[in-house]
């Protein structure tokens, strides 16, 4: 019997994330009569490992006959440091590597990693089995499409991979059921993932979905996918991770949306799930969004994902978004089912410019949607056809390999960079240089401070709504005031510095107390909050119509910094009943135009429950962790919803 050990390291701690990697190739493998008699598969490494340490503690390097990684961003580093210690204390140990991270595109790749033996183009599961089948054999992998196999050093290719249907087995959580219940039963929450199809019908040039883009699409069988999810509710898994590209772009998909709903009313599991939506169709996907809303089972912002609103930005990235009337149309239906859309955004694309950013960041708002902004960082994954040689050369790309950019980075991870590895970021192209890169990306921290956050967002939208004046030219206009300011410059050389100099990173130390470098938003807004009026005043100085003033007043006594008292216990009065203002906004969908608020007497309080008892001794971090956090499109954090209040003039009076 020849052991086999299945390596794919998770990306947190305090997680569970059920081997589904190790699972789908033993499931698939164990088809073969012949495999499955002369192979023992080892348990598999899936849970946190910093050192070879660690590995060693739990795994001999001479009892591994077949070494699997699974190579993804967060882990390519240990797996290949793994993976090079068992070569060296076990020289006839096969290693096989999959995922996203080898870089397979590079003729040269071996040069990098000699002690890879093979790695594997796209989905594993088959030909990973006829690797072990043939290893049985004493047979060469010659005639098993989709390898890269080390020939002495030199990359040897097969012949293409041929994409397979997806009834080549049954589930792994069923065919390996007993041991996935031990998994789950770990005491720290479980999380799992569900896969109804492989593939992705589009070519953005950024991604590599499992290097399965611009394919048609593979369906899982129905019985597979409603075993899976029944599986998933009795063994209280918590959150389900559907890696579909597009979910929702078929019709099956309301279904199994469904069965996740009723999986959770009946177990009371998942309790969370999360997905990628589809981008063209309205229905399907209001409809699913809407069954997951109801049934509390969304933990983040819905987000719809523009990457640009530009035609020849788009063109570039071989992507093309929805028209803008359609995303308007999807935008009033999700308001009216009560869920609050997001946008996301790349940063850095090819054929961008500093103008072109802000038009794209702004454009967002002027469809209507103002709950959340989420921009990324162009990305340089080692197989995405932005990687092609031609494609760098046509665009002039030049990136940088960095401390990854997380959402808080944790500190306590920065002397483990050596696991976690660098990665590749996109600063400059022939539409922009490093410092134009920078200049965005304040730009951007600015814009999300604003408005996301909500240091200026009602006061955009009266600009709007009211005045007829665009997004664009409101927020231009700050951003002007705003490059006057120390906030300004510290900023823009932090970035300046993530893209010209080695070793530098993109989040930001805002205090000793904290466990995380912040996101520069993040770490823009908790420094204008230590002197908001300091910030108004730089902002609106030069305003006299009182109107503006009494809104400007509102929108401030609207803001929860880490030094405002509990918005409970504060009764907001003004003279324009701008409550009943952005009320009537929302409900015609953010697209009136010269509307006036009325003259009110009227005194309002805030009523969401989301603040009781947090306002206590309440610490920057703890501040941080509740308040300054991703929003759901479900409660208040710095920005006190208008439609969190209630009429007390006759309470007060």
């Amino acid at each position: 019997m020849k052991n086999v050990l299945i390596c794919q390291p998770p990306m947190y701690q305090g997680t569970t994330w059920l081997p589904y990697v190790y699972g789908s190739l033993r499931t698939v493998a164990e088809q073969d009569e012949e495999v499955k008699q002369n192979y023992n598969w080892l348990s598999p490494l899936f849970r946190q490992v910093d050192t070879i340490k660690d590995f060693t503690d739990q795994y001999d390097p001479k009892d591994i006959d077949v070494l699997g990684i699974s190579c993804y961003e967060w882990n390519h580093i240990i797996n290949f440091k793994i993976a090079e210690y068992v070569k060296l204390h076990n020289p006839n140990c096969l290693i096989v590597a999959g995922g996203p991270q080898p870089p397979w595109r590079d003729d040269k790749v071996f040069d990098t990693y000699p002690y890879i033996d093979i790695i594997i183009k796209g989905d594993g599961e088959v030909p990973f089995s006829s690797i072990l089948k043939n290893l049985v054999n004493n047979r060469s992998n010659d005639l098993v499409p989709g390898l890269i196999i080390n020939n002495q050093g030199v990359a040897q290719r097969t012949a293409k991979e041929v994409p397979y249907k997806f009834d080549i087995g049954p589930s792994p959580y069923i065919h390996l059921s007993k041991q996935f219940e031990e998994f789950a039963a770990y005491p720290e929450p479980s999380f799992a993932t569900l896969e109804t199809n492989k593939g992705c019908p589009y070519k953005c040039t950024f991604c590599d979905w499992g290097s399965a883009t611009n394919q048609k699409i593979r369906k899982v069988g129905k019985d597979r996918v409603y075993e899976e999810i029944e599986w998933f509710g009795k063994n209280g898994i918590e959150m389900i991770y559907i890696t579909d590209a597009n979910f929702g772009i078929l019709p099956e998909d309301v279904n199994i949306a469904k069965a996740l709903v009723e999986t959770k009313e009946k177990y009371g599991f998942p309790r969370n799930v999360f997905y990628n939506l589809a981008k063209n169709n309205d229905d399907r996907i209001v409809d699913i969004l809407k069954m997951f809303n109801d049934a509390n089972m969304i933990d983040i912002t819905i987000m719809i994902n523009f990457q640009s609103t530009l035609d020849n930005v788009l063109d570039a990235m071989e992507r093309f978004n929805a028209p803008f009337p359609k995303i308007k149309n999807m935008v009033r239906r999700l308001i009216d089912v009560n869920i609050a859309p997001g946008s996301a955004l790349i940063q850095g694309a090819p054929l961008e410019t500093v103008d072109s950013w802000k038009k794209s960041v702004t454009d967002v708002y002027e469809l209507g949607i103002h709950e959340e902004t989420r921009i990324f960082i162009w990305q340089q994954l080692p197989n995405a056809p932005a990687t092609d040689p031609e494609y760098i050369e046509k665009y002039k790309l030049q990136a940088v390999d960095r401390v990854p950019v997380m959402n808080r980075f944790n500190k306590d991870l920065l002397p483990k960079i050596g696991r976690l590895g660098l990665s590749s970021y996109l600063v400059e192209s022939s539409s922009y240089t490093r410092d134009d890169w920078a200049e965005m990306g304040v730009f951007s921290a600015f814009t999300l401070m604003c408005h996301n956050f909500g240091f200026t967002r009602y006061i955009a939208q009266y600009h709007k709504h009211s005045l007829g004046i665009p997004y664009f030219d409101f927020y231009n206009t700050l951003y002007d005031k705003f490059k006057t300011t120390e906030h300004y410059s510290k900023l823009k050389d932090h970035l300046y510095k993530f893209a010209a100099q080695d070793g530098s990173t993109f989040n930001i130390d805002y205090d000793d107390s904290l466990p995380w470098l912040l996101d520069p938003e993040e770490y823009l807004f908790l420094s204008v909050s230590e002197d908001q009026e300091l910030f108004y005043h730089t902002m609106f100085s030069d305003v006299t119509d009182a109107e503006l003033l009494d809104l400007i007043s509102f929108q401030q006594q609207s803001m929860i910094t880490v030094k405002s008292k509990n918005p409970k216990d504060v009764i907001f009065t003004m003279n324009q009943d701008w409550v009943a203002y952005f009320r009537y906004l929302k409900s015609s969908y953010y697209e009136i135009e010269d509307y006036k608020p009325a003259q009110t007497k009227r005194k309002y309080q805030c009523i969401t429950s989301h603040y009781n008892n947090i306002f206590d001794n309440l610490s920057l971090k703890d501040y941080c962790v509740k308040i300054l956090k991703r929003k759901a499109g479900r409660q208040d954090y710095t920005l006190i919803s208008f439609e969190k209040f209630k009429d007390v003039t006759n309470d007060t009076n």
